[in-house]
């Protein structure tokens, strides 16, 4: 799930789209409307939107679905290729969204927070008393990625399933991941690397986006909670938001009332959703781009959370690498609209979704084959959105 590059590169597009198209600094509070049945509202309501849309989409051959939502109301839902072989692809098919899980993580913590469970400025050591740096580094630094905890990352190297923290290239203190593994051994086995590794930095220093954090993020839950993350995400976020069908990675072969779209069982020589416990956390979720918008609008009509943690959540906390990040979210202000975005990649899966709050649009664009380029796809959907939907 490495991201990086791919956020600097859709920052730098969107803050060139916001600022060519935007001509107003007038905001107005968001109301959250409730959600419009697609049995009662045809998709693409603006017809030369949804010609706009399809033309970029059509144009670029990536393989997946696209919704848009302007004022409570779907102005675009279309699915493009297929989810799996004769079934197509559409917006209520489940995606493996990656890293756009970790703000259903950083909603968990802030619940826990606000049950009075934990506190943000608690230290590792409380949960983790054997990590020799589990003193110096706070929940608050997991949630705004500046602990210093390494990133991972997942590849296969000579047919084998590895896990190794970044700057480790020559695999010396890789750990190997098996599918025949439970996810719980082959979390044990990536956290025990993470823990085995110097820190990058002295905790709080900087920003550096890290998978690391929100995998332990999720374990802080499972140990406060007495739940598994899963079943706690399910409970206190699926159930009151009414999103049925949404699961996770691990639970993938649970699925039974909904279509799973299919990777192109490259990277691993199969399924990529058959390591278990690789994503925990940080990218296992499994979601529609319909059910992703129902996430939205619960989280900012404060279904989920309340003002105050949503507003802790929203904060930009880092800029040294010009990329705005609060607890889970990507940040940008541009043109006196504020943007919530995020990215996700794993194996042939891409996924971006961008809300701007004040004028109450929602964009999701999620791909399950490796070809086109969802992530600039959704750069140029916004493109068209902010013209024809008027939303400088």
């Amino acid at each position: 799930m490495k991201i990086r590059s791919i956020l600097s590169i859709i920052l730098a597009s969107l803050l060139f789209v916001l600022t060519a198209c935007a001509g107003s600094n007038d905001t107005h509070p968001t109301e959250v409307t409730e959600a419009v049945s697609p049995t009662e509202k045809g998709a693409g309501s603006d017809t030369e939107l949804g010609e706009a849309f399809t033309r970029i989409v059509r144009s670029d051959g990536m393989q997946g679905a696209v919704l848009a939502v302007y004022g409570g109301e779907e102005v675009y839902a279309e699915g493009f290729g297929e989810a799996l072989d004769g079934v197509p692809n559409t917006v209520d098919t489940l995606y493996g969204v990656a890293s756009i899980t970790k703000q259903f993580t950083a909603a968990c913590i802030l619940q826990l927070y606000e049950n009075k469970k934990l506190d943000l400025d608690d230290k590792l050591n409380r949960f983790f008393p054997d990590y020799v740096h589990s003193e110096k580094i706070t929940l608050r630094q997991l949630l705004s990625q500046r602990s210093g905890i390494p990133d991972y990352s997942v590849e296969t190297r000579e047919e084998k399933i590895v896990a190794f923290c970044d700057g480790d290239e020559t695999l010396s203190e890789a750990v190997t991941l098996s599918t025949d593994n439970t996810a719980a051994e082959n979390i044990a086995l990536i956290r025990d690397m993470v823990f085995s590794s110097d820190l990058g930095f002295t905790p709080g220093e900087r920003f550096e986006y890290s998978d690391s954090n929100y995998g332990l993020l999720a374990a802080i839950i499972e140990k406060v909670s007495g739940m598994s993350y899963h079943d706690y995400v399910r409970e206190h976020i699926f159930k009151p938001l009414h999103i049925a069908h949404a699961s996770f990675i691990d639970d993938s072969a649970d699925v039974k009332d909904a279509v799973i779209a299919q990777t192109d069982r490259v990277a691993f020589s199969e399924d990529y959703y058959a390591v278990k416990g690789a994503e925990y956390g940080c990218g296992d979720l499994l979601i529609s781009p319909r059910e992703l918008y129902l996430w939205y609008r619960g989280l900012f009509g404060e279904k989920i959370i309340g003002e105050a943690s949503l507003k802790m959540m929203t904060t930009n906390y880092s800029t040294e690498e010009g990329i705005g990040y609060g607890f889970g979210l990507m940040l940008a202000t541009v043109g006196g609209s504020e943007v919530m975005y995020h990215t996700g990649w794993i194996p042939s899966c891409s996924s971006a979704v961008f809300y701007i709050p004040d004028k109450d649009y929602c964009q999701i664009v999620s791909g399950n084959r490796s070809v086109g380029n969802p992530h600039q796809v959704a750069i140029d959907l916004l493109d068209q959105a902010i013209e024809r939907l008027s939303l400088s």
